[in-house]
């Protein structure tokens, strides 16, 4: 089976509308060190504050987030 870290050059990810529920999840995607632009609204965990900065968190690379500029620290 492959794991994500054969997508390490990855800049974009789009798993918006995915039923998605648990926000520590995103901890898969620490590996994408490239990856630059992350859509994740739509999902069920996006209706929770701490989404969008878990997410900055776990990839630090991100430039925007469901199509927003996102300024780490911010």
């Amino acid at each position: 089976t492959e794991s994500i870290t054969t997508l390490q050059k990855l800049l974009i990810l789009r798993i918006a509308r995915n039923d998605l529920e648990v926000v520590h999840d995103l901890t898969y995607l620490r590996s994408l060190k490239c990856l630059t632009h992350l859509r994740i609204d739509e999902n069920p965990f996006s209706l929770l504050e701490r989404t969008v900065p878990f997410a900055v968190y776990c990839v630090s690379s991100l430039d925007t987030i469901n199509g927003n500029f996102y300024n780490y620290g911010s």
